[in-house]
């Protein structure tokens, strides 16, 4: 159910004025800066709603959603009612609205199985942006039990299950009869909060446990298409790239440590067994099928002394469709003993921020890191990462910082800061980072001394903006907790690195949240190009204007808005909850006619 009734009383959603900058690209190719007013946030569903084609069904809970460059938000749904059934996967477009795209009804039979099986089970789906949705899936009364899938638009297809009969890529095929506990696939490692990735040419990756002939037990990694053959990327028969024929890969870990670009080309952290190393990351060229190093333990971190080498590899790392990486690694016998690197195919590995001490921190003279993590790879080489510092005084702190393509680092929030649209309400934690290709940035953080303590926000380039916080009315409900990524552990997304994530380059942004009261709910929200201060016309409405009638309304409102602060007071421009000079000099700078 789409519910946009709106705070303002009109029928188009919540539109909250907001003062956000946004690079809109123009016809002439060039890049302009345009400025956008409002936030519109629309309920997708909610527990208590039908779920569609389950009549006398109520929905009880959901995965967290994820988006794509389309708007359309994929999410797994759990209901109860007096038919068969209890779970599906779900898929919101703003021309069909929901819709059911497969559940565990009778009415769904898994494809390549018999006529007798019958779903069980689903994990969350990932979506790409051709709206193809990738989901894992167990069944019953069919040849084994896990599965992987894909719904193209028009139907359920098959990537691979273990179904004996399945050719192990690699292995030798097994011939039946098959002895009891023969060779062939085992085991998929799926369960509700890990899933495969799902790249924008339609390739999947995922990791599964097989037996060889001699009954031996192996992990590997593999990547397959709706239509085509299942293919390899490695598994623990084989030797890494670059390292003694003896070692052997001995962890593949598709769900928290493996990435995949737009290609199919995927990037992985695996540890190894018997070899001169012991952990790295390697890159296959999904063309090719090549594989190759990126770095190992073996390697000197950049910018640091030759006897220095890196000890081990942060788990978060990211991809984009230029084939660069961005990763996090700690070091020894070098100046400082963590940084963030960002690996290009043709110019190998550079340093965007170490502990050395010869990177500033911003806005903190005389500040040191002392930790730095968790990066984030968008289309433009714009790298996000978390991190915490030592300030001049002795005093921890911590943050979100990002360098946009190779230039210096900026904040994009910092722990003690002020939190947007609460006067007295200052930051303590943040959530996961999604950064689109614009280089803006959607989070969750937590704050203290406000109404509430959770907020989702956007960095627009320019400042942090809130999008919505449990001090505000989420159409007659209120959030207490928000939720933006999919998978336990996968620290955020670039938009490019095939992870579900929940921001696109449309700015707009998925989030699950909590309710009072009780239940669950999945909201969409996106910002919005207009006129910021175009809020009273001669009908006391907007009138894509901004003249003499939003000036007189904004001296009016001068002064402390009332709580809460929006929507009750549309003049606070910058929203921190006072009409003041600086939400007069942004009404100036919007003086005229709005853009289309």
């Amino acid at each position: 159910m789409r519910d946009v009734r709106s705070i303002w009383g009109n029928d188009h959603g919540w539109r909250r004025p907001r003062r956000l900058w946004l690079a809109v690209a123009v016809a002439s190719g060039l890049c302009a800066i345009a400025q956008s007013d409002t936030v519109e946030i629309i309920r997708l569903v909610r527990s208590g709603d039908t779920p569609p084609n389950r009549p006398g069904e109520l929905f009880t809970a959901f995965s967290n959603p994820c988006i794509n460059n389309n708007g359309a938000v994929a999410f797994k749904g759990d209901f109860d009612g007096p038919a068969s059934g209890n779970e599906g996967i779900y898929l919101y477009t703003d021309a069909a609205g929901l819709q059911r795209l497969v559940d565990d009804s009778f009415a769904f039979q898994p494809p390549g199985q018999g006529g007798s099986a019958t779903w069980t089970g689903f994990g969350p789906p990932v979506l790409n942006n051709s709206d193809v949705t990738l989901f894992h899936a167990n069944f019953s009364f069919g040849d084994n039990e896990h599965g992987l899938y894909v719904y193209d638009g028009a139907a359920v297809v098959r990537i691979f299950d273990d179904n004996p009969l399945q050719a192990v890529p690699g292995q030798v095929k097994p011939t039946p009869p098959f002895p009891p506990g023969g060779p062939g696939f085992t085991t998929f490692p799926f369960g509700a909060s890990i899933l495969p990735l799902l790249a924008d040419n339609g390739t999947a990756v995922t990791t599964a446990q097989f037996r060889d002939d001699d009954l031996n037990e192996h992990n590997g990694m593999y990547v397959g298409a709706s239509g085509a053959t299942l293919q390899r990327v490695t598994d623990t028969t084989l030797s890494p790239p670059g390292d003694a024929g003896s070692a052997r890969f001995s962890d593949l870990d598709v769900f928290t440590r493996t990435v995949m670009n737009g290609d199919g080309d995927v990037v992985f952290l695996a540890s190894i067994a018997q070899g001169t190393s012991t952990t790295g990351l390697f890159q296959l060229d999904k063309t090719t099928m090549q594989l190759t190093r990126v770095v190992d333990d073996r390697s000197t971190p950049p910018g640091q002394a030759p006897g220095a080498r890196f000890t081990s590899f942060d788990p978060v790392f990211s991809t984009n469709d230029a084939g660069e990486v961005a990763f996090a690694g700690s070091y020894v016998l070098g100046a400082g003993a963590a940084g963030v690197y960002l690996f290009h195919p043709a110019r190998g590995t550079t340093t965007i921020v170490d502990t050395s001490g010869a990177f500033a921190v911003p806005g903190q003279p005389g500040a040191l890191w002392t930790n730095v993590g968790e990066p984030v790879l968008n289309a433009g080489g714009d790298v996000v990462f978390a991190a915490t510092f030592v300030s001049a005084g002795g005093a921890n702190s911590g943050g979100v910082f990002i360098v946009r393509n190779g230039g210096t680092i900026e904040t994009i929030l910092k722990l003690g800061d002020p939190a947007p649209g609460q006067p007295d309400a200052r930051f303590t934690g943040v959530g996961h980072r999604i950064v689109n290709s614009a280089g803006h940035v959607a989070l969750t953080a937590q704050y203290i001394d406000g109404i509430g303590n959770e907020g989702v926000y956007i960095h627009d380039g320019f400042e942090l903006r809130r999008v919505v916080d449990e001090s505000e009315d989420l159409l007659d409900d209120v959030g207490t907790d928000f939720r933006m990524m999919v998978t336990v552990g996968a620290g955020g997304s670039g938009g490019q690195d095939s992870k579900p994530r929940t921001f696109n380059d449309a700015d707009q942004l998925t989030f699950w949240a909590r309710l009072v009261g009780g239940g669950e709910a999945i909201y969409r929200a996106t910002v919005g190009v207009g006129c910021r201060a175009d809020f009273s016309g001669p009908s006391g409405v907007a009138d894509q204007i901004v003249d003499s009638e939003d000036l007189e309304e904004l001296i009016s409102a001068w002064g402390n808005c009332a709580s809460p602060c929006l929507p009750r007071c549309p003049a606070d421009l910058d929203g921190n909850c006072t009409v003041n000079v600086f939400d007069l000099l942004d009404l100036l700078r919007d003086w005229g006619e709005c853009p289309e």
